[in-house]
């Protein structure tokens, strides 16, 4: 989980993953493979995929924000 105030980048960094934004310092690294050039159409492909297999990361951008504050609770 990437918990953080407002504005430090945690969209920002999903971004990168996504591949929507490009990784202008270091290096990203999931399950030990470097993303930094893996290109934007072939993580799409890898993040389907994720989806219907067994997968160790999902990224979700404020997935509780539609929520009702009981519900975020």
């Amino acid at each position: 989980m990437l918990v953080g105030p407002s504005g430090c980048g945690k969209s920002t960094l999903l971004r990168m993953v996504a591949g929507l934004e490009e990784i202008s310092e270091g290096e990203i690294h999931i399950c030990e493979r470097c993303l930094n050039n893996v290109p934007p159409k072939q993580r799409d492909i890898a993040m389907g995929r994720a989806i219907v297999r067994d997968t160790q990361v999902f990224l979700f951008d404020e997935p509780l924000s539609n929520l009702d504050a009981k519900l975020r609770v």
